[in-house]
């Protein structure tokens, strides 16, 4: 809290109903600091005072930021006073900017909100170098191939199929750009103080205020502004192997690979996860002979194996070749092109491009953090059920929050963005944050899409199951469009029938999926989708059909 006048009534309505021995405590258990001492003191001064500095605050509180506050006793310079500073304007750090901003207008409050991103546009790597840019090459190469080799009826004839890869990569700037300028648009309405291109360092907390540092990465000025409630959402960077350095021209992360301004002849891929099958998938599509070598034993390997095995088979049938079990531990460039060793070591050679996909890693947070809080073995910051920080003695950090990648789970923007709302909440002191299943989805062609659990992961647990499978060759709306790759995969507890696990692999996975999400968070049973009318001739009818068996 600040030391600016608060009537008890406002703290106790805002916060929660437990104020005792100068914290206040919310429905989640968090506790939020306050001077009680500082009030108490402020009520002996005159009424004139108080009434003074309350029309003050209240009506001017802009101005009131600004100046240097009298406490008895001491003098506080406020510098720049922010309610709340997000760090990171990525899914899930513009989405809690707006959506902290959204709840302090509900009630009918005016609060300074910042967003601070070190990047020229807003948005983080989802934006920039991540989920949109792939995405939008997923979709033109996959219109590449189709046309290529998928137009199977007669009446259509196509030659000369080419694709500019220069002009493709201007026109996915475009749309970035585009995007990035959405996301000003939104913050300039909600009115949240957007700094970009800006280095945001946390340096103490005193007297329930954090002191942080704001320095322009071009000009180098540096700003200190004092922020009540922090919420760390800086992302994720990509894995590196060591020995092997990446110089985004020849060798590859995922960032490099979307700027590729010449289709490679040939190129290695070094890790099988989401973001490797989704960038082979890219190249494979314009015309790039693809190898995926893989430390596990299969692609994807986070995902049902069902699936794992499904996607192999389907891009095998594309000549994208696969080695599995075996680490790149070597390269070396000879005559144009890289040569490879592996931990087993067997070697390869060819390859124009070498992407490296191994996985993504937190961003380091003594990039932005200057005292020590508790990390886990993986970087990753820790935090309690209510998303704030822990500290070395595993107690909660006051005002100090975190979500998305810096916390561990699944990296997806969708997961920043469920924390997002739900630290928002948290910080207001309500009692309705909710974060629920994650769904999980590759942009492949066919898409792979995955909800709760996995087969595996059932039998892991000992949980007796009903599995369904339906095939979208069985599929009348699938036949027609030559769609018919893949699978509906239905989990089910074998005595309720509630449903544990959705698991898909076809055309337009991602969309058949969202028919579940409602019910799975609600726990539903199987027959529940068995009377509800679904369209046709629509490829949804196989997740029904699946559900049908279940309910038998």
């Amino acid at each position: 809290m600040s030391y600016f006048i608060r009537k008890k009534e406002f703290i106790v309505n805002n916060f929660g109903n437990n104020i005792h021995n100068n914290t206040i405590e919310n429905n989640y258990g968090a506790k939020y600091y306050m001077r009680l001492d500082v009030y108490e003191k402020h009520c002996h001064f005159s009424s004139l005072f108080v009434n003074i500095q309350n029309f003050l605050f209240t009506k001017y509180k802009k101005l009131c930021y600004q100046l240097t506050m009298f406490v008895p006793g001491k003098i506080v310079d406020m510098g720049v006073a922010v309610d709340v500073l997000v760090i990171g304007s990525g899914p899930g750090g513009y989405i809690a900017a707006l959506e902290v901003q959204k709840l302090y207008k509900e009630q009918g409050k005016s609060m300074q909100v910042m967003c601070v991103d070190m990047s020229v546009n807003n948005g983080g790597v989802c934006l920039n170098t991540g989920c949109i840019p792939s995405k939008f090459l997923l979709d033109k190469s996959h219109h590449v191939y189709q046309a290529r080799n998928n137009f199977f009826s007669s009446a259509i004839e196509v030659s000369d199929v080419s694709c500019d890869m220069k002009k493709l990569i201007s026109e996915k700037q475009e749309v970035i750009n585009t995007l990035s300028k959405g996301i000003d648009y939104l913050f300039s309405k909600a009115g949240v103080s957007s700094k970009k291109e800006t280095k945001a360092t946390i340096l103490s907390r005193k007297d329930n205020l954090y002191q942080v540092e704001l320095e322009n990465i071009n000009s180098r000025e540096k700003n200190l502004i004092s922020v009540r409630n922090i919420i760390i959402a800086v992302g994720s960077e990509p894995v590196s192997i060591p020995g092997i350095k990446i110089d985004e021209e020849d060798i590859l992360s995922s960032t490099g690979s979307l700027a590729l301004t010449k289709i490679p002849s040939s190129m290695l891929v070094v890790g099988g996860g989401v973001i490797g099958v989704e960038m082979a998938s890219v190249y494979n599509n314009l015309g790039s002979k693809i190898c995926i070598v893989e430390g596990e034993g299969q692609i994807i390997p986070s995902f049902d194996s069902d699936l794992s095995k499904s996607l192999q088979s389907i891009l095998s049938k594309r000549d994208i070749k696969f080695e599995f079990n075996k680490f790149l531990s070597e390269c070396k460039k000879e005559d144009n092109s890289y040569t490879v060793k592996y931990s087993d070591g067997s070697e390869a050679g060819g390859f124009d491009k070498i992407l490296v996909s191994i996985g993504r890693k937190p961003v380091d947070h003594k990039q932005y953090l200057n005292f020590d809080v508790k990390i886990s073995d993986r970087n990753m910051l820790e935090v309690d059920s209510s998303l704030q920080v822990l500290g070395l003695d595993d107690k909660p950090i006051p005002g100090l929050y975190a979500i998305g990648d810096v916390i561990g789970g699944t990296m997806l923007a969708h997961k920043a963005e469920t924390e997002a709302k739900a630290v928002a909440r948290i910080i207001m002191g309500r009692n309705d944050a909710y974060i629920g299943l994650i769904p999980s989805v590759i942009y492949t062609n066919p898409e792979v899409a995955s909800l709760g659990s996995t087969e595996d992961e059932l039998k892991q647990r000992g949980i007796k199951y009903k599995v369904a499978k339906v095939p979208f060759s069985s599929n009348g709306k699938a036949r027609a469009i030559h769609a018919t790759d893949g699978f509906v995969k239905v989990l089910a507890h074998s005595e309720s029938k509630i449903i544990l696990g959705v698991h898909i692999i076809g055309y337009m996975a991602s969309a058949i999926l969202s028919e579940v999400y409602l019910p799975m968070d609600n726990s539903m049973v199987a027959s529940d989708f068995v009377h509800v009318c679904h369209s046709h001739p629509d490829l949804n009818e196989s997740l029904r059909d699946a559900m049908i068996i279940i309910a038998e």
